[in-house]
């Protein structure tokens, strides 16, 4: 037996696998959960009417200097100085003083985790 324990946007919190015993006491009383098939893991899957579906690529635009577009909406953003933002707009756009270069973090239940390097170049 195998059941992903699962929050409200869909997001696989973890995989509890073994007889119907052990995933009944690893499973919280509260929680939402679902039987999934073996090829389900948690960092390429997500929660959907109780089905597990398959994450997608999120395919982010950087055309613009300093600006981050085709954002999901409701996608957790992690900044280049650590902190945090959950983005309901779409894009991002920052300003620097110097050239250089960023990392921006990106998670969302329904996408893959991305890393994204951007170049910003001051004129």
């Amino acid at each position: 037996m195998r059941r992903a324990i699962f929050d409200g946007t869909g997001d696989i919190l973890f995989i509890v696998s073994g007889s119907e015993a052990i995933v009944d006491g690893n499973t919280p009383a509260d929680a939402l959960y679902a039987e999934v098939d073996t090829d389900v893991q948690a960092h390429t899957h997500y929660m959907e009417n109780h089905k597990a579906r398959l994450c997608q690529d999120m395919n982010l635009d950087t055309t613009e200097n300093g600006h981050i577009q085709s954002i999901p909406r409701g996608t957790k953003v992690r900044w280049p100085d650590g902190k945090f933002s959950t983005e309901s707009g779409g894009s991002i756009s920052f300003d620097a003083n110097a050239s250089t270069e960023f990392w921006f973090g990106f998670t969302h239940p329904k996408f893959l985790d991305k890393t994204l390097k951007v170049t910003y170049v001051t004129s």
